[in-house]
């Protein structure tokens, strides 16, 4: 009996062995996995640029549309009038602004929702540039060339239009909207008070008396002998003359005081000048040229630098919002573009993405990418939660919601 209880505890100590060996042997053909460390966000220092993380909603958000149906040569866009703080008019926030463009074609449009609609009964032969101000409809257009070149203010809403002298250079609005300042051939500096013109359609037999040059109080304000560039009225006591942007010749820029009549040299050296002015005038992105390689910076409204950038673009693919910047980069930059000159001149195009930047946090995060939406982005504005801009591939305007 105790011979059988002994064998019994051994039966049972061997089988317990066995299972324990095949049992660790098994266990033993797994990989041992070392613990990771968890994948967490980070967010890009100022010198990196990283995609957006965003989710499927948000990707739907980034909604890219054509506006116009045809090529657009320049567009504007003004403050809608029934949107102002004292109108009883309830207006959403895409109809706080309205967008209107020139065709190629010479043709005025103006965009409502889905449709567009004309708004001046002859066309505007051979536009070369328009000048807008965001707090009136009117535009001043230049069009022609050599001696049948001329200037004019345009109201598109009354079919107005008031001209220029025929030797005048360069124009532009007041901040205020209410008033034109111009360069003529002879040096001299003109200030002009636009009156308020009626925003129903004008008849045609009135629209051509309106052409006749306006008898509106008109002001000599100073002579600079000659004038090599155009002016920009950013400020209401100053007017700055910029030289016309080349990388063959210094550019320069000079501030003149209205008021004393006093005029200070901003800078003077660099070729290629160019600037973009955030909405306050209180920031400029500034593009110039050294030993023929572009350099872009902001700068403050007295052309002191804030901020030079690590990367390169036109000043006019980019748009100002509050405390952000929103810049289209080209994805492959040639090295031998020259700058400004292939840009103006359509001798370069790109393919571009765009970046949004924090100027009081120095984030960096890149909101649109497809490569298979080529679009080459020009005379970028931010309005409301879009972006406008004109589309060199196709010449038509789009929108980018985001």
């Amino acid at each position: 009996m105790r011979i059988l209880k002994y064998f019994l505890i051994f039966l049972v100590i061997f089988i317990v062995f066995v299972v324990i060996y095949f049992s660790w042997s098994s266990i033993s053909d797994f990989v041992l996995i070392e613990p990771r460390e968890p994948i967490v966000g980070r967010l890009p220092t100022s010198n990196q640029t990283t995609e957006e993380p965003r989710n499927e909603k948000t990707k739907e958000q980034m909604v890219l549309r054509v506006l116009s149906q045809g090529e657009v040569f320049d567009y504007w866009v003004t403050r809608n009038p029934s949107a102002s703080p004292s109108s009883s008019t309830k207006v959403t926030a895409d109809k706080q602004n309205d967008i209107y463009y020139l065709s190629n074609k010479g043709k005025v449009m103006k965009i409502e929702s889905t449709q567009e609609i004309a708004l001046i009964y002859e066309s505007i032969l051979e536009p070369n540039k328009i000048i807008s101000n965001p707090n009136i409809q009117k535009i001043v257009v230049s069009s022609g060339e050599g001696v049948d070149k001329e200037w004019a203010i345009l109201d598109p809403l009354s079919n107005s239009w008031t001209y220029l002298p025929e030797d005048t250079e360069s124009a532009t609005w007041s901040p205020d909207g209410k008033r034109v300042a111009y360069a003529r051939s002879s040096g001299d500096i003109y200030v002009r008070n636009i009156r308020d013109s009626s925003a129903s359609p004008s008849s045609s037999a009135k629209a051509t008396a309106d052409r006749q040059n306006d008898k509106q109080t008109e002001i000599k304000l100073i002579n600079l002998n000659q004038i090599d560039g155009d002016i920009f009225w950013n400020k209401p006591n100053s007017l700055d003359i910029i030289s016309k942007p080349t990388n063959y010749a210094p550019s320069t820029w000079i501030r003149l005081d209205i008021t004393n009549k006093n005029a200070e040299v901003m800078q003077s050296g660099p070729a290629g000048l160019i600037l973009n002015w955030s909405p306050d005038k209180k920031m400029a992105l500034e593009l110039n040229v050294q030993n023929f390689s572009g350099i872009l910076n902001i700068i403050d409204e007295n052309g002191d630098l804030i901020q030079e950038l690590s990367f390169l673009t036109m000043p006019q693919k980019c748009g100002w919002a509050p405390d952000v910047l929103f810049c289209a980069i080209p994805r492959d930059l040639k090295t031998r573009t020259r700058y400004p000159e292939d840009y103006l001149q359509n001798g370069f195009f790109s393919a571009d993405d765009v970046f949004k930047f924090n100027l009081k946090t120095g984030e960096v995060v890149q909101i649109w990418s497809k490569e298979e939406e080529a679009l080459d982005f020009w005379n970028m504005k931010v309005v409301e939660n879009r972006l406008l801009f004109v589309n060199r591939f196709d010449g038509k305007l789009y929108s980018l919601s985001f």
